[in-house]
């Protein structure tokens, strides 16, 4: 079995990019998108968006084709492990803004105390 999506580009509405799902030994299935991302071997939006079902991606004819993917990477546990690594990516985005607001709070104290002893002169000492 081999299908392929066309899936609706943002940066090109009129070219779409294709995300190619085969499945050549009956076992495996392969999901490769050949947008720019996907083409540096890179888990793309389009992917993702593919496992989350996110239809707007889709053109209208190819959601019976979506259902059986789906079904296939269901009963081999992929749907699951992708929602584990999107709730785990999103658990880690909300701790790295914290860290990067204290981050770029530190830089902003430091740079301003270096700012403010360069403005009131500096001393050489011996």
């Amino acid at each position: 079995m081999e299908t392929v999506f066309l899936i609706r580009s943002s940066s090109n509405p009129d070219e779409p990019y294709k995300l190619r799902v085969s499945n050549s030994d009956g076992l495996t299935l392969k999901l490769r998108c050949f947008c720019p991302a996907g083409v540096q071997q890179a888990l793309c939006k389009h992917v993702l968006g593919l496992l989350s079902r996110k239809i707007e991606f889709l053109y209208a004819d190819q959601v019976e084709s979506l259902d059986e993917v789906l079904a296939f990477l269901d009963r081999a546990g992929t749907l699951k492990r992708s929602s584990e690594m999107l709730a785990e990516i999103a658990t880690l985005e909300a701790e790295f803004k914290v860290v990067k607001k204290e981050f770029e709070r530190k830089r902003s104290e430091l740079r301003d105390s270096f700012c403010t002893t360069l403005r009131e002169g500096v001393t050489h000492s011996e």
